[in-house]
């Protein structure tokens, strides 16, 4: 292991080559900008290092810290910039009259209701009536007749080819007013997905702070359910 130290090509390349490993395994999803900031925080840290700790041995750790930082966010910003935009994203999904195709990033793991899979969803995109997509940022409630649904989860981005609807309001006024439920949570539409008229496209920018608790969330769940903590307990 001594020898390690001696290649120092292969100790660059090792953060460099986890930042795309690790981004790719875990599905990480930062900022891209927030990754060019950790580069380039690395890269100044070590030319402050070179100029002021070149000559104290015990501060050499600073420099190697700031290297390190600076190849992993490198890696991981290598794999966050692929550029979807010249993809067909539609391409195996069916599209018909009357529907709208909107490309969507999932804000939580869809529940079963019956057989129905229901979750929240952003639009992101639109695509207009001259083929191109136009950006938008609006909530909408998808509702899944597809069972290959329940694998979604937070940050996956599919492209639907739907359409949306309203949200209708409670028929009996003693009944529990689910559009106010919704419209608080500033979802003003829904969309009632066939099979075959949605695929998953990859994986879209998303908030880490939600992506680390959503991870956390899952864990614990799978935890009691290896405890056999089920039913109203669970």
């Amino acid at each position: 292991m001594s020898g390690y130290y001696k290649y120092t090509p292969l100790r660059l390349a090792i953060p460099f080559i986890l930042g795309i490993a690790l981004s790719i395994y875990f599905e990480i999803a930062l900022s891209p900008f927030l990754l060019l900031m950790m580069t380039l925080f690395g890269f100044a840290g070590l030319i402050i290092s070179f100029l002021f700790f070149k000559t104290n041995y015990p501060l050499r750790w600073v420099s190697g810290i700031m290297a390190v930082i600076s190849l992993f966010a490198a890696g991981a910003m290598l794999i966050q910039t692929i550029d979807l935009k010249g993809k067909t994203v539609e391409k195996g999904i069916e599209i018909s009259a009357g529907r709208d195709v909107f490309l969507c990033r999932i804000e939580n793991d869809p529940a079963i209701k019956g057989r129905i899979f229901s979750c929240r969803a952003t639009i992101l995109a639109i695509k207009d009536s001259s083929g191109q997509y136009s950006q938008k940022n609006e909530s909408i409630m998808v509702y899944f007749k597809d069972s290959l649904s329940s694998s979604l989860t937070y940050g996956d981005m599919i492209v639907i080819s739907g359409k949306r609807q309203i949200i209708p309001a409670a028929l009996n006024p003693h009944m529990f007013n689910y559009k106010k439920y919704l419209n608080n949570r500033q979802v003003y539409q829904q969309v009632f997905v066939e099979t075959g008229f949605w695929q998953k496209t990859g994986k879209a920018e998303c908030n880490p702070l939600f992506y680390f608790a959503d991870r956390c969330r899952k864990t614990f769940l799978e935890t009691f359910r290896r405890f056999d903590i089920t039913g109203q307990n669970f």
